[in-house]
């Protein structure tokens, strides 16, 4: 009898990417709940518009949705878009010829890009609080 063994690494692949992808879909949804609290607390005082946090804001919101628009699925895994905005963005077609090791760069990728927006956010979030 023939082992496959790549079937169980390829396997243990595809869930990280998987725990990668949903990690990555749950930061955006954070950076989205920041945007909206952010455009919350500029829409109340003027004292604030004058400090580039617009400008920041305007900047957080199109790389965001930069980000939405590269969001690739991982091939065979089927999760509920229910009550996550972000996810009506994204592609149900992954690329075919890709290799479970490229899927897991991809979703890592993704993965540090949806954190480092998320960073972004907080810092604009504290420059509120700050005034």
């Amino acid at each position: 009898m023939l082992f496959n063994c790549n079937g169980s690494q390829d396997e243990l692949i595809i869930k990280q990417s998987i725990e990668a992808h949903e990690s990555g879909l749950e930061a955006g949804e954070k950076v989205s709940n920041k945007i909206q609290r952010i455009e919350e607390a500029l829409s109340g005082t003027d004292e604030l518009s004058g400090m580039n946090i617009q400008d920041s804001l305007t900047a957080l919101k199109r790389d965001l949705e930069s980000w939405k628009a590269m969001i690739v699925e991982v091939p065979g895994h089927e999760h509920s878009h229910e009550g996550h905005e972000e996810h009506d963005h994204h592609h149900h077609e992954p690329e075919v010829h890709l290799t479970p090791e490229m899927v897991l760069e991809v979703q890592l990728d993704m993965k540090v890009r949806a954190e480092k927006l998320d960073k972004r956010a907080d810092l604009l979030l504290e420059k509120i609080k700050s005034k």
